[in-house]
């Protein structure tokens, strides 16, 4: 409806192209979105052109007949092959040479592209990898910076501890504890902490 509206409201273009990715996902078991897809070039005042693009290699023959057996349907099918581990690869570092990760060094890039190219050549797959990879690096991180703030901590405590049991509040505190308990032996400063 909305192609329908801008159709109205504007001057006719010479040809209209309409490119809809991810087609196999509008099946439904009346075919009702196709379709509508597939109507729109018989209703066009213009030239239209409608590209869709499946990762179903028989989209076509899963059409029903009402869809396909049209006069001005045409349908051409395109098959792309997979991705091959270097064009997987060639794309990974396009679009990482930026970011400048230490998680996917030039080994782990190539191990990715070599893990998706076995996997059908799904590009997704490759970058899904980057990202969880990513992902737990930046855990990783976290965490380590977390315990180092934690072992400072601890270092300070136990630094301001010994500095504090070297001054005179120190032994001032030893003492008073010492004669409250009644005891000969002094309190430790750790028994106080």
């Amino acid at each position: 409806s909305a192609l329908d509206t801008a159709k109205g409201g504007q001057a006719a273009p010479t040809v209209t192209i309409c490119l809809v990715d991810e087609l196999d996902y509008l099946l439904t078991r009346d075919f009702s979105v196709m379709y509508d897809f597939y109507s729109w070039p018989q209703t066009s005042a213009v030239p239209f052109i409608m590209i869709g693009i499946a990762n179903t290699m028989d989209l076509p023959e899963r059409l029903s007949n009402r869809l396909t057996s049209r006069a001005e349907v045409d349908i051409r099918r395109l098959i792309f092959k997979p991705y091959t581990q270097s064009e997987i690869l060639t794309i990974l570092e396009m679009r990482l040479t930026e970011l400048d990760l230490p998680a996917l060094t030039e080994r782990g890039r190539k191990y990715i592209s070599m893990k998706a190219s076995s996997v059908a050549g799904d590009l997704r797959a490759a970058l899904k990898i980057c990202q969880r990879t990513i992902e737990m690096y930046r855990d990783e991180v976290n965490e380590r910076e977390l315990v180092y703030k934690a072992g400072n901590k601890i270092r300070g405590q136990k630094r301001a501890r010994e500095e504090s049991e070297g001054s005179a509040a120190a032994a001032t505190t030893r003492d008073a504890t010492s004669s409250a308990v009644g005891g000969p032996e002094p309190v430790k400063h750790e028994d106080i902490m």
